[in-house]
């Protein structure tokens, strides 16, 4: 009866000791998982002792920028990132979203507006609106009517080095590339003659974006693609429609003189905007 307390009383003991111990997920390929007992988490390193805990053994110290997280005995987790720049607890008090709108979009006879929101620091998502018709100087372009939609990843950089401290200035602000897909339709009908276009266009972006006091921000951009667009046109009189003209200037310009061909595209514009969304 003896024996059979002190068997239950060891594996008591050992399953108490096997949950007091913690996990510590190491920020590496194969994420290696070591059993060990934290001591101390100062702003740089993790302090620990491996297990089981052993008084005789001194104890150890990691970097935090190597461990992944830390899973304690009661459950709870403690993650780390490899850098100031990526995490987002250095960017809590800053807005993450901000609407943009293209000034001179309007001089060439559409309206542009665009909404970014940051997904996690030094990547954002892009989507803009184009409204075809909805500005000044129609008339060079035959008076179309239409629409654009662009939908973009942005990657913003980085220092190719760092030291302790570094991070971005704001959430949004920075240099960037940006791949980017752009979708156009318009028409016109003019003196009984209709033109339909349709076009669709692989873009990739470089451009630069600045941010003020976290309300305003100033974004300039350049990018090059290649597109496919398709032109329908329908004669009912002697006038003939150049509908090649400067073909799809609503978001990304492509070459005028082939129809229904494979195009090298090219855009770029800046816009002006505010900041919102902490």
């Amino acid at each position: 009866m003896k024996q059979i307390i002190l068997v239950f009383l060891f594996i008591l003991i050992s399953q108490i000791n096997l949950s007091a111990q913690d996990l510590m997920v190491m920020r590496n390929a194969k994420s290696d998982t070591i059993k060990v007992k934290v001591i101390l988490i100062t702003s740089e390193k993790i302090k620990y002792k491996n297990w089981p805990v052993d008084s005789t053994m001194p104890s150890f110290e990691e970097l935090k920028s190597r461990v992944r997280k830390i899973v304690f005995s009661n459950g709870k987790e403690i993650k780390f990132y490899e850098d100031n720049f990526t995490d987002p607890t250095n960017y809590s008090s800053q807005n993450k979203m901000a609407i943009k709108v293209s000034p001179f979009s309007w001089l060439l006879g559409f309206t542009s507006i665009s909404f970014e929101k940051s997904i996690k620091p030094g990547t954002s998502y892009e989507t803009s609106l184009g409204i075809i018709g909805a500005g000044f100087n129609n008339k060079y372009f035959d008076y179309p009517t239409g629409a654009f939609l662009k939908v973009g990843y942005k990657f913003i950089n980085r220092p190719d080095y760092h030291m302790n401290g570094m991070r971005y200035m704001h959430i949004l602000k920075g240099s960037y590339i940006k791949p980017e897909v752009i979708g156009v339709y318009y028409g016109n009908s003019q003196n009984s003659n209709e033109v339909n276009v349709t076009g669709l266009c692989g873009m990739l972006n470089i451009g630069k974006q600045w941010v003020y006091n976290d309300a305003f921000c100033v974004d300039i951009f350049a990018g090059l693609g290649i597109g496919k667009k398709n032109v329908k046109v329908k004669f009912n009189s002697t006038r003939i429609l150049d509908y090649g003209l400067g073909y799809l200037p609503y978001g990304f310009y492509a070459n005028p003189d082939s129809e229904d061909d494979v195009n090298i595209c090219f855009t770029t514009g800046i816009k002006i905007g505010m900041l919102f969304g902490k």
